[in-house]
């Protein structure tokens, strides 16, 4: 099974090693150009991609050629500049044909909290 990992920051790069670990074919996508040797020592075939109205970046096409894509991107501050992104995702989604799809928030939501946390934190 491949699997595309939109996204290998502190969320999507410790999931890419493990599924890579459980025997699947991963794929990451980083924006920039010095992580890709981290990505290549981690077992992780490594597209350089950035999305904001169209998908940039070489071999983008079959880095959405996956059976399942989990996308890590956090939202950003400049919210439209975010929602066109979710939407040219969304459309990559479609055209390619993926039939799973796990959206992930990469934020986190207990601030600066140390310690032990759980949902009623």
């Amino acid at each position: 099974m491949r699997v595309s990992i939109l996204g290998t920051g502190w969320l999507g790069l410790p999931l890419g090693k493990h599924l890579k670990d459980l025997g699947y074919e991963v794929k990451g996508s980083t924006t920039s150009p010095k992580k890709i040797l981290e990505l290549v020592n981690s077992g992780v075939q490594p597209y350089l991609i950035q999305i904001d109205d169209r998908v940039v970046g070489e071999r983008g096409e079959d880095f959405f050629d996956t059976d399942v894509l989990v996308v890590t991107i956090p939202p950003s501050r400049d919210l439209e500049r975010y929602k066109v992104t979710i939407q040219t995702i969304t459309r990559q989604i479609k055209e390619s044909g993926i039939k799973k799809v796990l959206y992930t928030s990469s934020t986190g939501v207990y601030g600066h909290t140390v310690g032990l946390v759980d949902e009623t934190t």
